[in-house]
């Protein structure tokens, strides 16, 4: 019934490939590997690297080891990027198209405190993991009630340390 209710990833949005690694093959120079969660790509596209806003090509295309001329979501991408060096790719950067996204340093949230997990104060500091960044971040609530419990709080959550947050 979950499966059933997950609602289906569509090539008209907006390309988003959120990295989880990045190494060189002979040859290839600089691949990185994905879920490319929204969108499509072709060989040859002219991508974004974000949160640098870097501009870089698609040389090559591979999916499940084989060689493909386009990819579209939901599936696990290995790209060959030109115009980068492997060194310059990390966890939690993410490909989107030029243009289209940009990083940000604060993001509302809506929290879900388990009843067994302790209060969250005002100006606490919290893990944040989004796709595949993983950063911290000062929660600031938007209702002063910090009694543990569990439940539902709206906060904003900013200042985001070694950020890599595209959202």
């Amino acid at each position: 019934d979950v499966v059933l209710k997950v609602p289906e990833h569509s090539t008209d949005t907006l390309l988003r490939l959120p990295l989880d690694r990045a190494f060189s093959i002979p040859g290839f120079v600089s691949v990185a590997t994905g879920t490319l969660r929204d969108g499509s790509l072709r060989v040859g596209d002219a991508v974004e690297l974000q949160p640098e806003g870097r501009g870089v090509r698609v040389r090559g295309i591979q999916v499940h080891r084989q060689s493909v001329k386009e990819a579209s979501a939901p599936t696990r991408a290995a790209l060959n990027l030109a115009g980068i060096e492997v060194a310059d790719l990390h966890r939690g950067d993410t490909i989107v198209q030029r243009g289209a996204f940009a990083p940000t340093r604060t993001v509302g949230v809506e929290l879900t405190i388990l009843p067994c997990a302790r209060a969250v104060k005002h100006r606490s500091q919290l893990g944040f993991h989004a796709f595949t960044s993983e950063t911290s971040a000062t929660v600031l609530l938007y209702e002063r009630n910090e009694e543990g419990g569990g439940g539902l709080r709206l906060a904003r959550c900013l200042h985001f340390v070694a950020c890599r947050l595209v959202v």
